[in-house]
């Protein structure tokens, strides 16, 4: 403001990098602009070993539980992070740092990622091809991306004590149960549009998913519903449909999902998802010249054990 009281400037900090600035013209007319806040964007490479959560583990060695939430969404088609996680595991990942003055702001693209364990080890990798054209491959060109996710279960921090435990044996077709706390959300395994969204006898607060090539998947023992979910809306694959309650019969907080195929109940934690496209093969040398350097890089990173701590 001037000395008679004019507004000749008016800066508004909506977030760090959403900066509006309103000025006085010499015409006397405001005009408002949105402000380039310049960043600085570092490649990091981190490795850590497993100890109890992989919230926990990331927290030990010096890194912030966003990376979390960016590695369990590359590999929720492949790891279910529920029941595939032990002690001594190991997760190495290659992330872009965003800062701004100095100050770290957040996390930008995983452009690669490894988790090794018990189940084996699943490799990631980030690949653009010359037409600009975008995702997430396997070192071989396969694609990450599947049809069907592996656990219902969004793993976050308030839920890595669930576990699972299968409604008779799992060598034949059965729903699985999952005991996690109330609260933990539930996403859509696969895209798809609701059928039922609602009560439903034993399995309380439901919602009933109907997906292509004849699937549909149910989720029972909701406490609440997804914003906006309601009969006929397409979802997502990924899109939270609820969170997990006690609803229904039920003497503790738990999820019972359900697959089923033109009727028939399958085993989920036994079926085969279909993979989106592969690299084709006109991009598949540039696929393997730009992929080689990350996949070195992934090799090279060390592990912070888990008797160790990085602040």
């Amino acid at each position: 403001v001037d000395d008679e009281g004019q507004l000749r400037r008016l800066t508004y900090h909506h977030t760090t990098l959403d900066v509006y600035e309103v000025v006085l013209m010499e015409d006397g007319a405001y005009t408002a602009r949105k402000k380039v806040v310049p960043t600085r964007v570092e490649v990091a490479s981190i490795g850590c070993a497993i100890r109890s959560s992989l919230y926990e583990s990331i927290k030990r060695c010096g890194e912030g539980y966003q990376l979390g939430a960016l590695v369990i969404d590359l590999f929720a088609w492949d790891v279910d992070f529920f029941q595939d996680v032990r002690k001594g595991d190991e997760f190495r990942v290659i992330v872009e740092k965003i800062s701004v003055n100095g100050k770290f702001l957040k996390y930008g693209r995983v452009l690669a990622s490894e988790y090794s364990g018990k189940f084996g080890r699943h490799r990631i990798v980030h690949y653009k091809d010359a037409e600009g054209h975008a995702g997430y491959y396997t070192p071989n060109g396969r694609a990450v991306r599947k049809d069907f996710l592996k656990s219902p279960l969004k793993y976050t921090m308030v839920s890595s004590g669930a576990r699972r435990a299968p409604m008779g044996s799992l060598k034949k077709a059965s729903a699985v149960v999952y005991t996690a706390k109330s609260g933990t959300p539930v996403w859509a395994v696969a895209s798809g549009t609701i059928v039922h969204a609602g009560r439903s006898g034993a399995l309380g607060l439901s919602v009933t998913i109907k997906h292509d090539n004849g699937f549909t998947s149910t989720y029972g023992h909701l406490a609440k519903l997804g914003r906006g979910l309601k009969v006929g809306r397409l979802v997502n694959q990924k899109t939270v449909i609820g969170t997990v309650g006690r609803t229904g019969k039920t003497r503790s907080s738990q999820l019972h999902f359900s697959l089923k195929k033109r009727g028939r109940i399958v085993n989920p934690l036994k079926m085969h998802a279909t993979e989106a496209d592969p690299i084709s093969e006109r991009h598949r040398r540039h696929f393997k010249q730009q992929v080689q350097e990350l996949l070195d890089t992934l090799e090279a990173t060390s592990i912070i054990g888990v008797g160790e701590k990085r602040s």
